[in-house]
């Protein structure tokens, strides 16, 4: 009678249990492993675009002033690495910005560079986020509108 009573119970035996467990653990760090890698990748995605949004946003502004004036004055404080066109001021506490600029090509400068319209400005923008991991690097001429 014991012996019927011990053949008809249902169940998973040790090795069952500690089978699904294995694969569980597999499966679980395989899946972690891609949830941190996309997370991290899509930091620097993120990064990335924030610094081609602030270059496209300073040569937006720099184009419009190019365009609408007859002269106008850039400047560029390498102790703060602020940018300012006019009254727009360029740069914050995540992104290093370092402009080379001129009337004929590009130079290096600091501090004040009156730019005059009726020649064109050729322009080259490094951005760099603060902890120096991503780089975005620009340059382009820009023409007044005849």
């Amino acid at each position: 009678m014991k012996i019927e009573f011990l053949s008809k119970q249902n169940g998973f035996t040790l090795i069952e249990l500690l089978a699904s467990l294995a694969i569980f653990s597999i499966i679980a760090g395989l899946v972690s492993g891609v949830l941190i890698n996309s997370l991290d990748n899509f930091e620097k995605r993120k990064n990335k675009l924030s610094l081609s949004q602030e270059a496209n946003y300073i040569l937006a502004t720099l184009t419009d002033q190019h365009q609408s004036k007859s002269s106008y004055t850039i400047h560029f404080d390498a102790s703060s690495k602020t940018f300012k066109i006019e009254n727009n001021v360029f740069g914050n506490s995540k992104i290093v910005i370092t402009p080379f600029a001129g009337q004929k090509s590009f130079q290096s400068f600091t501090g004040d560079m009156l730019i005059n319209t009726e020649r064109p400005l050729y322009i080259k923008l490094q951005l760099k986020s603060t902890d120096g991991t991503q780089t975005y690097e620009v340059e382009t001429v820009i023409n007044r509108r005849r």
